[in-house]
């Protein structure tokens, strides 16, 4: 239908121009002296920039061959002066000629190469450019959810730009992929800002662009009269234009819009307007469209003789634009056969040449190569038998010195061990020695104080005075001889009370003194005289000292501390 041919001339025709390419061959002059002089001058950066400028022109005019070669050869030219701020451009000029083809892939792995590059450049004007080019991808492969979704991001870093185009292009495409997935509110919201741009600048041309694109989705979304308005808009602002195909294309929009609200007299009077200026331009499949529009709505009104005239004229233009796209089709794939052929034949005589030059340089090198293989094995052998013998005598010392090592080591460790176990016994008859002199020790004193407890007592019944003298003379030697055994107890047993207060840090020193004197097995008795306490008193010291070392009632205190 015409409607797809307006939809794709409208708003699509500078990223979507998928004819063949142009008979155009050779760039303007001014292009080329421009970068012939570039070349002149040795100026790299506008040598780059020269054939990126030619590239642009092929592209522009439809030659989309030789844009693709120069596009390539400014890239090779560019990754080898190191030019990364041209390198992610390129890559979107490539990207959209790969488009064109429907090469999809190709195309959507050098924009996010060009991503890639932009970013680390922090070129926001390439990185829109890199989004819009994949959302348009995307929508060209009917993945309108994708092809929203970058051109969102395409939107975002065109906000900062002053020249406002590349934004509304990217509102447009969003509309556009809304539009196709059934959203025509958020596709005719996504218009507002391209609408109010527009009008604010009174751009006639622009503005029908817009509203014919409004009427596309709102007939898409079965709004009939909205679109009928719509394009009423757009055929004012556009009727001025010196483009006859477009005015030509917006009244068959309105005669289709007529033909869905059942008005046709209107149908037929905007399908004869667009008849009469597709017939001056010769443009044969917008004829044949209308031919058959005008057929359907005589049909409508039941004039069935009219009808069926306009529907054999389709047939007849039909068939002759069928016939004569396929003799253009087929003198194309034949002109690009030969083309083809001659090509082959050009690259099989080049690859000829190469193939012959190599086959001389390796034979003019083989019997080099042989020479210096046969040297480098004989060197090879030469030095593999030195290492080897050099090898064995370094092992044979190796041997010799692990032997004498061993030896001197186990000798050295048996007079450790002799020296160890001499002194262990030392140390245990040390122990044993001073455990001995400290029991006696203590006996001794116990004995002295039982004496003189029942001398105190055969005091207390004479004479005052003297008793009082005689009883403090008793007390001082008492505590004499206590302190004299507590201090010979400390020296004796400090690492035995190491021992405990690790194992057992909430022991106070009255607790490791009474386990002290349980270790060299005192009664009770014993040591309520020597720590000058009741046996009553010295039972509940016992007792709280078990508790604080969390010992059960069968567990015998002297055994337990005989480990320590």
């Amino acid at each position: 239908m015409l409607r797809t041919l307006l939809f794709t001339f409208l708003f699509f025709q500078a990223i979507s121009s998928m004819g063949q390419d142009s008979l155009i061959t050779t760039p303007p002059k001014d292009l080329a002296e421009a970068y012939e002089q570039a070349v002149k001058d040795k100026d790299v950066e506008e040598q780059v920039r020269g054939l990126i400028r030619i590239g642009d022109y092929f592209d522009a005019v439809g030659n989309y061959t030789l844009s693709e070669e120069y596009f390539m050869e400014v890239l090779e030219f560019s990754e080898a002066q190191d030019f990364p701020k041209y390198i992610g451009n390129i890559k979107n000029s490539l990207a959209a000629l790969y488009r064109y083809r429907g090469e999809y892939e190709r195309s959507l792995e050098l924009c996010f190469e060009a991503i890639e590059i932009e970013t680390e450049l922090n070129y926001r004007n390439g990185i829109s450019l890199s989004y819009y080019n994949i959302a348009t991808v995307f929508y060209y492969t009917k993945n309108y959810q994708k092809s929203q979704e970058y051109a969102d991001s395409a939107i975002v870093y065109d906000q900062h730009r002053e020249n406002k185009v590349y934004l509304i292009n990217a509102q447009i495409l969003k509309a556009l992929a809304a539009a196709q997935m059934g959203q025509i509110d958020k596709a005719i919201d996504a218009l507002d800002f391209s609408l109010e741009y527009y009008h604010e600048r009174n751009d006639s041309g622009k503005l029908a662009m817009i509203y014919s694109n409004l009427g596309f989705i709102q007939d898409k979304g079965e709004r009939n009269k909205e679109a009928l308005a719509s394009f009423r808009t757009a055929m004012a602002y556009g009727q001025n234009s010196e483009n006859l195909q477009g005015q030509s294309i917006f009244h068959n929009n309105l005669a289709e819009q007529f033909l869905l609200l059942h008005a046709y007299d209107s149908c037929l009077y905007h399908a004869d307007k667009s008849l009469e200026l597709a017939e001056k331009i010769e443009l044969k499949p917008s004829i044949r469209d209308l031919y058959e529009l005008k057929a359907k709505a005589y049909k409508a009104m039941g004039n069935y003789e009219e009808s069926l005239q306009y529907m054999e004229k389709f047939i007849v233009l039909k068939d002759e634009i069928l016939n004569a796209e396929n003799i253009s089709t087929m003198e194309e794939l034949e002109s690009k056969y030969k083309a083809t052929v001659k090509e082959k034949d050009l690259m099989l005589e080049k690859q000829k040449n190469k193939t012959l030059q190599q086959e001389q340089r390796v034979a003019s090198f083989r019997i080099y190569i042989l020479i210096v293989c046969v040297v480098l094995l004989v060197l090879l052998v030469f030095f593999i038998y030195v290492i080897q013998q050099r090898k064995r005598k370094h092992q044979a010392l190796l041997h010799q010195q692990q032997q004498q090592l061993e030896a001197t080591q186990k000798e050295l460790l048996q007079s450790d061990l002799e020296k160890t176990a001499l002194q262990n016994q030392q140390l245990a008859s040390e122990v044993e020695y001073k455990n001995k002199e400290l029991q006696t020790l203590a006996q001794h004193i116990v004995h002295k104080n039982d004496l003189l407890e029942n001398l105190k007592e055969g005091i207390k019944s004479g004479n005052q005075n003297s008793s009082s003298q005689l009883m403090q003379l008793i007390s001082v030697g008492m505590n004499t001889d206590k302190e004299v055994f507590d201090q010979h107890v400390d020296q004796i047993s400090s690492l035995f009370f190491k021992k405990l207060k690790e194992q057992f840090p909430e022991l106070n020193a009255n607790d490791l003194r009474l386990l002290s004197l349980i270790k060299i097995n005192m009664s009770s008795k014993e040591i309520s005289v020597l720590m000058n306490i009741n046996p009553k008193s010295v039972d509940m010291a016992r007792y709280r000292v078990r508790k604080k070392m969390n010992l059960e009632k069968e567990v015998n205190l002297f055994d337990f501390l005989s480990q320590f």
